[in-house]
């Protein structure tokens, strides 16, 4: 296994259908490292931002927040959008040396975010 990078430089992605615990994961990850928002990639398809908008803000209104405090992004309508618009996300972002933790179920994703990811970042993808 490689040595961890000694870096303070936190991403976060965050696939907010199926991690909505918005409590849990301000607790374990963003509070947790410090995560600063512009470093905070969201991503949601159109019926579950229809769906529980209004939750997910009432939620995020706890850590006076909203969906817009960060890079969010609303998908188009169709099949595992919102994890393509993610791994774009990351590709753009050209990261080096960073601490990147990735929030999804889906298992194709985590191998495409490893498969990409530059050697110097220390990738931690968050799933049950």
């Amino acid at each position: 296994s490689k040595i961890e990078t000694k870096t303070d430089k936190n991403y976060l992605f965050w696939d907010i259908e199926n991690f909505s615990s918005i409590s849990s994961i301000f607790n374990d990850i963003i509070d947790k490292y410090d995560i600063d928002d512009s470093h905070i990639f969201l991503a949601a398809n159109p019926d579950s931002l229809y769906l529980k908008r209004s939750e997910w803000e009432a939620n995020l209104y706890d850590y006076g927040k909203t969906l817009h405090s960060f890079n969010f992004i609303k998908c188009d309508h169709g099949k595992n959008v919102a994890d393509d618009v993610l791994l774009d996300e990351f590709i753009n972002a050209k990261l080096t040396n960073a601490n990147v933790f990735i929030l999804t179920f889906d298992r194709e994703l985590k191998e495409r975010f490893n498969e990409i990811t530059h050697k110097s970042n220390n990738l931690y993808i968050m799933g049950k």
